[in-house]
């Protein structure tokens, strides 16, 4: 019984990923047909549990490969992640991203509904004064130095340098004038697009922030970031004196390690709330430090260092969608605990989360819209049998269900 319910759960697994051979398919497919569209709602008392349980593994041992009518993975993932939270422990969804239009009555508990987040952060000059980018009008919101900061459209920031520095570019032999620096960021519930002086683009996730020169130096471009940013950077050379020509290197500093860029695509993770930093690399490379410590990373590669050790593990074969899935409007859980979970939630609704009982041992995967209300999230979650109440910006988890 054991050897078939291992069996079962690798199968399970592999489905959520999408994984499955042809013949492996059919069988999970046939299984899925046999069951009533109410076991995707169902409560179940633990002797039906067992109930239950008895018959997926019997279907298991007696299915046939013989080819079957199937049905669409995302339509049937519902009743797999059903059984997988029977079999394993662990809640496993698929929300259909491209449906939140459905009008459900919602709980008394759910009265105090949160929006989602949006384009929002605090923009701190040289000087200290601050710009609440929301508030702003679109068009030259300030000068540094040689630069004008501009507002493009909502939740977007660029700089321009301008036209008297392009013309007059100081020589070589010229004193050098102050470098200004300038902050970007984020408050929870918040996002936003930046376009560096060097036309690099920089999108930062809630609770985020990006220090930077309004204009690099010739040698070194150089950033420091908390929370989590991703990345484009655009590749920048200088000729030197001999005429050769020499790539600009680009260093993001975030909390106690460094990445050195030539010209890439990344996504740094630096959160001071996790437990780990991670750092995936999507097209180009880099070099990551961590004291005495580095690795270069190739594509697909994601390096994580945790706080307190000189440490960086390589994980291999990350898919970058599921990495950047925020930036292009959506969470993503690859089998994510439930503080993991809400953490995030916790950052783009602006909200508190207090736990009344223990912590409900579950592990999510999948994707949901970041631009649901807080309301239609909670209600998808609380298909593992966890409950919420929302009061007063905090969001309550409840004794879950058995």
């Amino acid at each position: 019984m054991k050897n078939k319910q291992k069996k079962f759960i690798q199968l399970i697994n592999k489905y959520q990923d999408e994984d499955l051979s042809e013949s492996q398919k059919l069988i999970i497919d046939k299984w899925l047909l046999s069951f009533d569209e109410e076991i995707k709602t169902q409560i179940w008392t633990q002797t039906e549990k067992e109930k239950l349980k008895s018959k997926i593994l019997n279907e298991v041992q007696t299915i046939s490969y013989r080819t079957q009518k199937t049905i669409p993975f995302r339509k049937i993932l519902t009743v797999a992640a059903t059984i997988a939270l029977l079999l394993t422990g662990s809640w496993f969804f698929i929300f259909n991203k491209d449906t939140n239009n459905q009008t459900v009555e919602l709980p008394s508990r759910y009265k105090n509904d949160v929006p989602p987040g949006g384009n929002k952060a605090i923009l701190t000059l040289a000087d200290g004064a601050t710009i609440t980018l929301d508030d702003a009008n679109k068009g030259v919101i300030a000068d540094q130095g040689e630069t004008e900061v501009v507002k493009l459209d909502e939740g977007q920031l660029s700089y321009n340098i301008s036209a008297s520095y392009t013309n007059n570019a100081p020589k070589s032999n010229s004193p050098k004038k102050e470098i200004l620096y300038n902050t970007l960021a984020t408050p929870k519930g918040g996002q936003y697009h930046l376009i560096l002086p060097d036309g690099s683009k920089v999108w930062l996730n809630s609770s985020s922030s990006i220090t930077y020169p309004t204009l690099f130096a010739d040698n070194l471009r150089s950033v420091q970031v908390t929370g989590e940013v991703y990345f484009e950077v655009t590749k920048t050379t200088i000729t030197s004196q001999s005429g050769q020509s020499k790539r600009i290197p680009f260093i993001i500093s975030a909390n106690d390690f460094e990445v050195q860029v030539l010209g890439t695509h990344l996504n740094i993770m630096a959160y001071e709330d996790e437990e780990s930093f991670k750092t995936t690399l999507i097209e180009g490379s880099i070099k990551i430090s961590k004291g005495d410590e580095s690795a270069l990373l190739e594509p697909g590669q994601q390096a994580i260092i945790k706080p307190e050790i000189d440490n960086i593990q390589i994980v291999e074969n990350i898919t970058p969608e599921n990495v950047i899935a925020w930036k292009n409007g959506y969470f993503h859980f690859d089998r994510a605990n439930t503080e993991t979970v809400l953490r995030q939630l916790s950052r783009w609704y602006d909200v508190e989360v207090v736990f009344r009982h223990s912590v409900p041992n579950f592990k999510f995967s999948g994707e949901l819209q970041k631009n649901l209300n807080l309301s239609q999230i909670l209600l998808i979650l609380e298909k593992s049998r966890i409950a919420f109440e929302i009061e007063n910006n905090k969001l309550i988890v409840l004794e879950s269900e058995d």
